[in-house]
């Protein structure tokens, strides 16, 4: 009886320790797959899954219960697979990413809209989506020191473009989003802003609203395109306004920045800026 305990024992000690192989999980909304919503897909993956998603419009709002899953459209390197492969939010938000979750969470792939993606003390990863029309939130937003990768992303036409993200911010277009107060395309991104284009949003609301462009981002600024940005209680398209040399360095910028539509007659120039406050 010992024996065959310890046998048994040892047969599940072993089942534990070899980790399973990943499973990729097919979701189509009128079609033969797997599931017929994502979240459905969500629910039945574990670490390391990749969830294939079908074009098709999902309405829903997916979370991604802090699982490390890859859930992607059938090519994000397609444009019209990212256009016709749709999230549209049945609430708040889209997305959200509020357990956990880090680099290895991964979405890729999809138009987003009716409601952006959420980041909540979590540092997922956001690539090669158009993220539009959101009207009642900002495209990405996160908070709690929130540091998600966002790169190659499309997003526009949003109650603001990005908030409050802390990670990597590389080679996006961030283009007609209306802030609702500071900051019409990006807000209090402090980490790497490198490559994007950064282009005819604005800044306003019920208060003061000031950077158009950028608003109190820090980290390095580099080989970005800023320009016909706006703002309701400044003509600046980034704020804060850059100071002395003498100031404390909180970022460094090498960004070309042309003027926005409320202050003509100022030449192209690339700048390089030693501090902000």
């Amino acid at each position: 009886m010992g024996s065959r305990f310890f046998t048994y024992l040892g047969f599940f000690v072993l089942l534990v320790a070899i980790p399973c192989p990943a499973t990729t999980w097919t979701v189509d909304d009128d079609g033969p797959a797997d599931f017929a919503s994502i979240q459905e897909a969500i629910n039945a993956a574990w670490h390391g899954d990749i969830i294939l998603v079908q074009p098709g419009t999902y309405t829903e709002s997916i979370y991604y219960n802090s699982l490390a899953i890859t859930i992607t459209s059938t090519n994000p390197n397609d444009p019209n697979v990212v256009a016709d492969t749709i999230i549209e939010a049945a609430a708040q938000y889209a997305v959200t990413f509020d357990f956990l979750e880090v680099s290895d969470s991964v979405i890729t792939g999809f138009t987003i809209t009716g409601g952006g993606i959420n980041c909540l003390a979590t540092s997922p990863t956001i690539s090669h989506n158009i993220i539009r029309d959101c009207s009642n939130t900002r495209g990405i937003s996160g908070s709690f020191d929130a540091a998600p990768i966002i790169e190659y992303n499309e997003i526009r036409n949003n109650k603001g473009g990005i908030s409050e993200c802390h990670g990597s911010i590389r080679h996006n277009t961030v283009t007609e989003n209306d802030g609702v107060s500071n900051g019409g395309g990006l807000d209090d991104c402090d980490g790497e802003i490198n490559g994007n284009e950064i282009t005819n949003n604005e800044a306003k609301g019920y208060g003061p609203a000031y950077g158009g462009g950028l608003y109190s981002c820090g980290g390095t600024i580099s080989g970005n395109i800023i320009r016909g940005n706006r703002a309701e209680s400044t003509n600046s398209a980034v704020e804060p306004i850059p100071i002395t040399p003498t100031s404390t360095p909180t970022a460094s910028w090498t960004s070309s920045i042309t003027p926005n539509s409320r202050t003509p007659g100022l030449p192209n120039r690339t700048i390089s800026i030693p501090s902000m406050i």
